[in-house]
């Protein structure tokens, strides 16, 4: 219904810019005077609006200063992903992967990325530690799920790394005991084709999902092994698993600047150049 933007006495009426982000009922960014305008530069500036949803008579006032994210309503899954990168690979791959996450899902996406991502579809934070090791990574995902947090009740957290395609169908999920569900149905994807996963100990972590508070209290304790060991793993091990297939598989992006060992676990004998699902393997690679 209405929309300032700035700091006291120095704001300015930004309904028109706000009304025109709306997409299919909903609001989904991050604040910012790249949006908006800047009417007082150099100080911190604040977002309120007001609005009402459909079959909802009520008024409902939000406020978001800059820098914050913004996502009216909040998935009715409750279920938000996490997706976090370095943009150390290839920007074709990227772009595939953010296109496949961009399709209608229901679940809620927001990034966080070393450098701003060209079109981003999803709200996106900065973070500004650019050294590759586990520490950094442990506090980038806990950026994001300290952010999840804030912005609403949401239930579950899947982690989304930046090479992982995810088909439709994939964020569909019953409740499940424990602390982890873990998608047993991904392969990967090389030069020659698809590659089917062997069997191994270790599970990936782009291809669990988490009860949030579980995620907050795992990786609060990985980042003080992070700071102490340096080395850790980021999966859950020790906590409560399920497990599950999706209706299609995920596939991950073998591309050669893994930060993992999980690129590992795919087999490079049993190689298919085309899937029922994601059709010829050729097209997702070159």
């Amino acid at each position: 219904h209405e929309a300032t933007y700035g700091r006291g006495d120095e704001g300015i009426d930004v309904t028109p810019r706000l009304q025109s982000l709306v997409q299919d009922g909903r609001l989904s960014f991050t604040v910012s005077s790249k949006l908006f305008g800047d009417p007082c530069p150099g100080k911190t500036k604040t977002l309120r609006f007001t609005y009402e949803l459909p079959g909802d008579d009520d008024h409902h006032i939000h406020e978001a200063d800059d820098g914050r994210i913004v996502i009216v309503p909040i998935a009715p899954s409750k279920n938000v992903g996490i997706f976090y990168t370095s943009q150390v690979i290839d920007p074709k791959y990227f772009r595939r992967v953010l296109g496949q996450l961009a399709l209608p899902h229901p679940i809620d996406v927001i990034t966080c990325s070393w450098k701003p991502i060209a079109d981003n579809p999803f709200p996106e934070v900065g973070f500004p530690y650019h050294v590759r090791i586990h520490l950094t990574l442990v506090l980038q995902i806990l950026k994001l799920l300290h952010i999840a947090r804030e912005l609403g009740p949401y239930e579950h957290v899947f982690f989304l790394e930046d090479d992982v395609l995810y088909p439709e169908g994939y964020f569909d999920i019953e409740p499940f005991a424990g602390d982890v569900l873990l998608n047993t149905n991904y392969m990967g994807l090389f030069e020659r084709g698809f590659q089917k996963a062997m069997p191994h100990r270790q599970q990936p972590l782009h291809q669990v999902a988490m009860k949030l508070p579980a995620a907050i209290d795992h990786f609060t304790i990985r980042l003080a092994q992070a700071l102490t060991v340096g080395v850790v793993e980021v999966e859950p091990y020790e906590r409560a698993w399920a497990t599950r297939q999706s209706p299609q598989p995920a596939v991950h992006i073998n591309h050669g600047r893994n930060f993992t060992s999980h690129f590992n676990i795919y087999s490079k004998e049993e190689v298919e150049p085309w899937h029922p699902y994601w059709g010829a393997a050729a097209s997702w690679w070159e």
